[in-house]
């Protein structure tokens, strides 16, 4: 079922999701450790900012599969519409 080079892949991606995460972790210690007094502030602006980019995320994927569904419904519609100037020929 699995070959190794779909191993490998998963692995690098794994490994690109660790990465980036030990940045943003490292980050926010530097951020920390030179702003002691306001870790609750920086600490809320973070988790505000995830949230913010975790609703565009949604909304954009949102907004992407209503234009393909519109995009789909026009092209199938303007086929149907060909296909019935075809048949009254």
């Amino acid at each position: 079922m699995w070959d190794s080079h779909q191993f490998l892949r998963l692995a690098l991606v794994y490994l690109c999701r660790l990465v980036s995460f030990l940045f943003a972790v490292a980050a926010l210690w530097l951020a920390f450790s030179r702003f002691g007094s306001e870790a609750p502030r920086l600490y809320c602006a973070d988790i505000l900012g995830a949230q913010l980019a975790r609703h565009l995320r949604f909304s954009i994927l949102v907004l992407l599969a209503c234009l393909v569904y519109v995009a789909a419904a026009w092209l199938y519609g303007s086929i149907a519409w060909r296909i019935g100037l075809e048949s009254k020929r």
